[in-house]
């Protein structure tokens, strides 16, 4: 006689599932205090490496000093040494200052945005080859989305990044009694494309 081949009860199979679930669940609830102490504990030792990171960077431009200055207490038992004794505090200060920047103290040094209307992109008054392609990416894209009038005051303000082809926009529209905000734009010189984000 043929059986049927066995197939368990999918109930069971079910029930076995979601205990399996909920065991898993309840020991990462009781073991949450655990796995806050191991995250707060690896921040601690991150932030602990990059201050030492820190130190040891000024522990060597420190050293470099002193050296330096071994080296101009060296040379003045020389007759006529004023000239060497200036090179070597010009790169002495040299050296201090040329520690590597972070990436927020690189965007702290970027200059200001600056605001450009499309009056003086259509006098062309203005001299920045990547503000008329902004303007003219932007004009196209608000052509291509109908929100482009010809009676609007648009205005622009361009945001340089560290890439020195890719800028932040912002649009504006400007009437006689208020002023609209019409979002923020990254703008991609080379590629002559604006993405709304």
């Amino acid at each position: 006689m043929n059986q049927p081949p066995h197939q368990p009860n999918q109930r069971f199979v079910w029930v076995l599932v979601l205990l399996m679930l909920f065991s898993a669940f309840m020991l990462v609830w009781l073991n949450k205090d655990a796995i806050q102490e191991k995250g707060a504990s690896l921040r601690a030792t991150t932030q602990t490496s990059l201050v030492e990171e820190e130190e040891t960077s000024q522990i060597q431009t420190t050293t470099q000093a002193t050296t330096v200055e071994e080296a101009i207490e060296t040379t003045e038992a020389d007759d006529g040494t004023e000239t060497s004794q200036q090179t070597e505090t010009t790169e002495l200060e040299v050296t201090t200052t040329t520690r590597e920047l972070t990436l927020k103290e690189k965007y702290a040094q970027l200059p200001e945005g600056q605001e450009y209307s499309i009056y003086q992109y259509n006098e062309d008054r203005i001299d920045d080859l990547h503000v008329k392609r902004g303007f003219e990416v932007m004009i196209e894209r608000l052509k291509e989305e109908g929100k482009f009038y010809s009676t609007v005051d648009y205005h622009l303000t361009f945001y340089p990044t560290l890439d020195e082809n890719i800028y932040n926009i912002t649009l504006d529209e400007y009437y006689a009694d208020k002023v609209i905000h019409r979002g923020h734009y990254r703008f991609d010189y080379r590629a002559k494309k604006v993405a709304k984000y």
